[in-house]
C-alpha cells in the first residue's frame, strides 16, 4: 500500500525509503519556537520543554489521575507478589507495556533533544497511556463509591475545565493552555498558541 500510494519510492523503493527515514529521524528544521517567553531554534530547546508543555496543555486533573492510576495499577500486584496468579502476572505485563509506551518516547525526547516545534504534536502518540492510567483511577473510584450522584459530580468536576475551555476557544481548541499559566490568554506571547494560524480568517 505504501509503495503504491507513494510515487517518490517508485524509482528506488528501498533506497529512497531509507533516505527519507534518515532525513526525518533528524527533522532538520530551522524553525524558531517560542517557549517561556524566549525564542529558541527547534533543535536547541531545553530539556524542560516537553515536561512543561505536558503539564500546562492538558487539563488540571489529568496528571493527578495518571499518577493515582499508575499507583493503583501496580501497588496491589506488588504487595501480593507471592500469591500472584497468571492473570495478575499478565496484568503487570500489560501495565508495564502501556507505561513503556509513554516512558520510551518521553525519555528519548529528554535525552536526545530532537528538534521540536508546534508544541509536542509530533509526539501525540505518547498520550494514550496517560489516559489509560487515568481511566484506571476512575474505575477504582467507581468500584469503591457506589453512589451515582457522587460519581456524576466527580465526573462533572473532572470534565469541567476542558469543557469550559473548549466552549470558550471553539473552533481553536488546539490552542488550549490550562490555568497553571492563566489559560490561553496567559500563554499569549509566552508559549506558542495558534501555531497553524487558523484564527487569521476570523481575525480579518
Amino acid at each position: 500500500t505504501m509503495f503504491i500510494t507513494w510515487p517518490y519510492l517508485w524509482p528506488d523503493p528501498l533506497g529512497r525509503f531509507i533516505e527519507v527515514f534518515r532525513f526525518m529521524s533528524d527533522n532538520p528544521t530551522q524553525l524558531a519556537v517560542l517557549f517561556n517567553g524566549q525564542l529558541y531554534q527547534a533543535g536547541e530547546l531545553p530539556r524542560r520543554y516537553l515536561p512543561i508543555l505536558l503539564g500546562i496543555t492538558l487539563t488540571e486533573p489529568v496528571w493527578i489521575l495518571f499518577f493515582t492510576g499508575l499507583f493503583l495499577a501496580f501497588w496491589k500486584q506488588i504487595t501480593t507478589r507471592s500469591s500472584l496468579s497468571t492473570d495478575h502476572r499478565s496484568l503487570i505485563t500489560e501495565y508495564t507495556l502501556i507505561l513503556l509506551w509513554f516512558v520510551i518516547p518521553f525519555a528519548y525526547v529528554i535525552l536526545r533533544k530532537p528538534p521540536m516545534y508546534d508544541g509536542y504534536r509530533h509526539f501525540l502518540f505518547m498520550l494514550p497511556p496517560v489516559f489509560i492510567f487515568a481511566g484506571l483511577a476512575f474505575e477504582n473510584f467507581f468500584v469503591r463509591v457506589q453512589s451515582r450522584w457522587i460519581n456524576a459530580v466527580i465526573v462533572l468536576l473532572i470534565l469541567m475545565p476542558g469543557t469550559i475551555a473548549a466552549a470558550q476557544l471553539h473552533p481553536f481548541e488546539y490552542a488550549y493552555y490550562n490555568s497553571f499559566v492563566g489559560g490561553t490568554g496567559g500563554a499569549f506571547r509566552t508559549y506558542e498558541t495558534d501555531y497553524w494560524l487558523t484564527c487569521y480568517k476570523d481575525a480579518v
